[in-house]
């Protein structure tokens, strides 16, 4: 999962500030065109390729459309409301004093908005509309954990070789708890077995090739050769996979990427100086 960034979100939030029709045509066009190029032409949880027929591509709301309001504390679920509101300007004031009789009227005028929407795969659509029980317990809403969010940070997700995903405890939480990474895991199945075997497969193809061509450059300067990285057999299956918008890109980047410095050099090279993934997103936003 990836720290994702809006693009052209004024413009869009401008011409539809309250509801956005999703089943529009021209609307929709608009809105997929705008949260697939957000998300790197991926699923903005699980980094899973997306059709490219926009009429085909999820478009799954951050705060769920339906929600047990006997079950979701309001303390939480306002906050992310809020958040909300702040993006898109709309006024509407003191939602953290909300009572249980007003969050369904504000909840129902601000989820349809631009700002809670985010481009996903059918299955984790599917599981997080069906998700929201862990352990036979209704889902209690915890602040949203939005890879829109600033206080979102790809770093508290631990990546195995397995290609399995855990929260891991880590420093830059902000206001988000580890529970919240963790029960995110568990709420989109981001340990499908299909998708595990998915990531497992692409760890070992590109760490298998990472291994091979610094190997090979390796040894061509260890005969005095300077060669470039684009001589050498295969870089341009590499460089595929250097691109923010191939699959899997956080597991790739915590797993083979930063651990290489050859390769980290190269991705260096490509879009600038980073210190971390975090750093790396942004970066590339700010060259859009």
């Amino acid at each position: 999962m990836l720290k994702l960034f809006r693009v052209n979100d004024d413009m869009i939030s401008s011409k539809y500030p309250y509801r956005l029709n999703i089943y529009s045509k021209q609307v929709r066009e608009e809105a997929v065109s705008n949260l697939v190029e957000e998300s790197h032409m991926k699923c903005g949880y699980c980094e899973s390729q997306l059709d490219k027929d926009k009429w085909r591509v999820n478009i799954e709301h951050i705060i769920p459309k339906r929600v047990n309001f006997s079950k979701v504390h309001p303390m939480n679920l306002a906050r992310s409301l809020e958040k909300i509101s702040e993006k898109s300007h709309t006024e509407i004031n003191c939602l953290t004093e909300l009572t249980m009789v007003d969050l369904p009227t504000v909840h129902d005028n601000l989820c349809f908005n631009y700002y809670n929407y985010i481009a996903s795969c059918d299955t984790c659509n599917f599981a997080k509309e069906r998700g929201h029980v862990i352990d036979g317990v209704q889902y209690k809403l915890l602040p949203t954990i939005d890879p829109y969010d600033e206080e979102f940070f790809p770093e508290n997700l631990q990546w195995k070789q397995n290609g399995q995903v855990e929260g891991l405890d880590a420093i830059n939480l902000g206001t988000l708890n580890i529970k919240c990474y963790r029960e995110l895991i568990e709420i989109l199945h981001l340990n499908r077995k299909s998708l595990v075997d998915s990531r497992s497969d692409k760890y070992r193809a590109v760490w298998s090739l990472c291994l091979q061509l610094t190997l090979c450059r390796d040894e061509y300067q260890m005969r005095g050769y300077d060669i470039d990285w684009s001589r050498i057999e295969g870089f341009s299956r590499l460089d595929k996979e250097l691109d923010i918008a191939s699959s899997y890109f956080a597991m790739k980047f915590e797993l083979i990427f930063s651990r290489n410095s050859s390769i980290l050099n190269l991705l260096h090279e490509k879009y600038g100086d980073f210190r971390s993934l975090t750093d790396l997103l942004v970066l590339v936003n700010n060259q859009r």
